[in-house]
């Protein structure tokens, strides 16, 4: 005799995680009715999340369209839908963001329309603030910020990468206009004029992306951006080598060995780094599982930056962009940190001090806008849910600070080290546990795993009640 209650999973987020693991949740095998919430967090469309929510036609997607399926068992999933579109894409072609929110919007619209039995689906434009876990693993109870609250069985945490830090914080400036601190908010930028100089805090894929934002949008004044290290992302390179590198793993891995290991495999393939690169995408989480705590915090202090701007590199057509407009002299490269900032009058004056030197730099601009990058800091997350687990003790991040402590299946850890039966998370959230995942392979993968573990576990608990 099998439990015919239904069985609730909310899933929080509906960007590229949280549409992927409704998408196959909607089309596991069960033997309960299983009601599935899928709530958003944001004012974007369901299916977009903000890498996708872009209005910009000029940014790219900086992985080829032939390794952006949304399922692991079908590679030119994608791309078939691309060309039913009469697009002519190619494999190794880097197409529009915007192009593939729609591809989401419909995986997730074929999804629902293909459900297998006994299945509701319910979006909720709504944005969850906080929850209160039911005793005895009984699910738990989601508050929402305009509507009534929402029970359910499991939930999952599909929040995706969290806003950057603030780089002014702690210095009590009221710049107003002048700062944009959230340059994806919609019509962030608007209020730039063309002949403004602009100061961008960081120097990764989000400053490209502003940067190029900003020239198609008829900007001519300068650019000045600064990170700590003023390292441009990589570009990509068509056609490139295959090279293997399963073989590290039957060995002891240390940082050291594994870095020593990278530049001879790099340097026989006669310095195709980005080769070696892709070939140690796979076998990442296996190898940064194998680091020492020790190890990995001696990556993240020496390495780290040169890691993010070799694994997360451009399309060819941007960085052709970026490359003509530093020529230009249009964008200015500056690698120190931020020191002081001063409002005058229509300017703002910049104290900087670069790599080496002993005395600060100075610049005058009219606007600065943050572009360091997502942060994953549970301790310091300004999401009202984050704040909320945390408070409650329902979380604890992980002990280097990348994101939450998770058990291998993406459960949960909470502050007292127990592993929940409710709460599971996906993507940037499990950066500690895996480090490599933030991108469509690994998070694709992660999707249809944790889809196929909640629906078993739901089962397990039918048969000890039947």
């Amino acid at each position: 005799m099998s439990n015919n209650k239904t069985y609730t999973v909310a899933v929080v987020g509906s960007g590229f995680s949280g549409t992927l693991v409704a998408a196959h949740l909607l089309s596991t095998p069960t033997d309960q009715p299983l009601r599935i919430v899928l709530a958003k967090r944001s004012s974007s469309r369901f299916a977009r999340g903000v890498a996708y929510a872009t209005n910009c036609f000029r940014h790219l997607l900086n992985v080829p369209a032939g390794k952006m399926s949304a399922f692991v068992d079908d590679d030119e999933h994608f791309l078939r839908w691309a060309r039913s579109r009469k697009l002519k894409v190619r494999a190794d072609q880097f197409v529009p963001r915007h192009l593939y929110g729609e591809y989401l919007a419909q995986v997730l619209s074929e999804a629902q329309s293909k459900a297998l039995g006994r299945r509701q689906f319910l979006q909720i434009p709504d944005e969850v603030t906080g929850l209160d876990l039911l005793p005895r693993n009984r699910g738990a109870w989601l508050k929402l910020r305009r509507g009534k609250p929402v029970r359910a069985d499991r939930v999952v945490l599909a929040l995706g990468n969290q806003p950057s830090t603030d780089p002014l914080a702690g210095k009590r400036l009221n710049l107003g206009e002048r700062y944009i601190r959230d340059p994806w908010k919609e019509g962030a930028l608007d209020s730039i004029l063309p002949h403004e100089s602009v100061l961008l805090v960081g120097t990764g894929l989000t400053m490209v992306d502003v940067a190029v934002q900003l020239r198609h949008s008829g900007h001519s004044g300068e650019l000045h951006a600064l990170s700590r290290h003023g390292l441009l992302p990589r570009e990509h390179r068509h056609g490139q080598l295959t090279v293997s590198l399963k073989f590290v793993l039957q060995n002891q891995v240390t940082l050291h060995r594994l870095l020593r290991t990278v530049r001879e495999v790099a340097k026989a393939a006669g310095d195709e780094w980005r080769a070696v690169l892709d070939a140690l995408r796979p076998i990442t989480p296996e190898l940064w599982k194998r680091l020492s705590l020790a190890e990995r915090r001696r990556f993240l202090r020496h390495v780290r930056c040169y890691w993010d701007v070799h694994r997360h590199r451009m399309p060819p057509e941007i960085a052709a962009q970026i490359t003509e407009m530093i020529a230009a002299g249009q964008i200015a490269i500056h690698a120190g940190r931020l020191r002081d900032c001063r409002v005058r009058e229509k300017r703002l004056d910049i104290s900087f001090r670069e790599r080496g030197a002993k005395r600060d730099s100075k610049l005058t601009v009219a606007r600065i806008i943050n572009c360091t990058g997502p942060d994953q800091d549970a301790v310091h997350s300004s999401d009202p849910l984050i704040i909320n687990l945390r408070k409650g003790g329902f979380i604890r991040p992980d002990p280097l600070g990348l994101g939450l402590d998770v058990s291998d299946d993406g459960a949960i850890i909470n502050a007292r080290g127990e592993v929940s039966k409710t709460l599971y998370t996906i993507g940037p959230w499990l950066k500690g546990k895996l480090w490599e995942t933030t991108a469509v392979p690994e998070i694709r993968a992660q999707a249809a795993a944790l889809a196929r573990t909640l629906t078993l576990r739901k089962q397990e608990r039918a048969r000890l009640v039947a």
